[in-house]
Order: C-alpha cells, then structure tokens, then sequence
C-alpha cells in the first residue's frame, strides 16, 4: 500500500511535524517530510506566514504501524 503526502500546516515547522505525526497516527521516526515553507514570524507579526511541510509514513513502516 503506498501512502500519499499530506500537506500540513502550523505556526512553526516543529509543529506541522507534530500535527502529520498526530494525524498519521505513527511517531516522529516513522515518517518522512519535506519542508514546503519554513514561515516566517515577521515583525509585531506583521509578514507572518505560517509552516508547511508535506509527510507521509516511511516506506516499508506502513505494516509494521498496525502492530504496534
């Protein structure tokens, strides 16, 4: 079964690998991401933009997450 990227965005990237750990349903080591956008906090928030990373779950730890 190959699982798809999903995109997530939150305020900070630690975050968004937080929130795709949360919805993947597996721990930080078992997934994958890249870094889309890091943000920016911008001045008095003023520019802020926020984090995007797009995640999915290892290749091969797909089966090995059902077990645990």
């Amino acid at each position: 079964m190959s699982q798809e990227y999903i995109e997530i965005t939150e305020k900070t990237v630690s975050e968004a690998i937080t929130a795709a750990c949360q919805k993947l349903a597996v721990p930080s080591e078992r997934i994958e991401y890249e870094v889309i956008d890091p943000g920016k906090t911008g001045f008095l928030g003023i520019g802020a933009r926020a984090a995007k990373i797009r995640a999915r779950v290892k290749q091969g730890m797909e089966d090995s997450a059902e077990f645990d």
